[in-house]
C-alpha cells in the first residue's frame, strides 16, 4: 500500500492517492504516472502539462486493473479525470465507472456527471480507457393542482 509521505519515485515508495502523484508531477520532467492496480475513489484534476518531448501519462502499472470509481469519490471535479488547458497529457488503460452526479435544479443549467472532461489545450490522447455508468440522475417531479 503507498502513503502520500513517500516519495512516489519507485514501485517501493508509492503514493496513496493518484491525485498526489498528479499533483506533484514536474512539467517537461514527469512523464509517466503508473498506478498500482486496484479501486480508486477519487475525482483527479490534472495539474501540470506535458510537453511535446515529453508528454505527461496516466496509465497502469505494468498491465494491472486500475478503476476510478465515482461512488462516494473525493476531489470536487464533475468528471472523474478533469484536464483544462493543459498540453501534452495522455490517459491510458483506465477504467473509469459510476460518476453519478444529481441534477442541478437551479435554472436551466444541466450539467451531468463526466468520466473525462477535456477543455482546451493540444496533443491531449485518451486510449484504451473502459468508461461505464457516467451520467446525472434526474429527481422525480412533484406536480401540483
Amino acid at each position: 500500500l503507498g502513503n502520500d509521505n513517500n516519495d512516489g519515485t519507485s514501485i517501493d515508495t508509492p503514493f496513496e492517492n493518484i491525485q498526489k502523484a498528479l499533483d506533484e508531477a514536474v512539467s517537461g520532467v514527469t512523464t509517466s504516472i503508473q498506478v498500482m492496480g486496484g479501486t480508486y475513489k477519487e475525482r483527479l484534476t490534472w495539474k501540470q502539462p506535458g510537453t511535446a518531448n515529453a508528454p505527461m501519462i496516466l496509465t497502469n502499472y505494468s498491465g494491472q486493473t486500475v478503476i476510478l470509481d465515482g461512488k462516494n469519490a473525493t476531489g470536487s471535479a464533475k468528471a472523474m479525470i478533469e484536464i483544462f488547458e493543459k498540453d501534452y497529457c495522455t490517459v491510458k488503460k483506465l477504467y473509469i465507472q459510476n460518476n453519478i452526479k444529481k441534477f442541478d435544479t437551479e435554472g436551466i443549467h444541466v450539467s451531468g456527471g463526466r468520466g473525462i472532461h477535456v477543455s482546451g489545450g493540444e496533443g491531449i490522447k485518451i486510449l484504451s480507457c473502459k468508461i461505464k455508468n457516467i451520467g446525472y440522475e434526474v429527481p422525480k417531479m412533484q406536480i401540483h393542482y
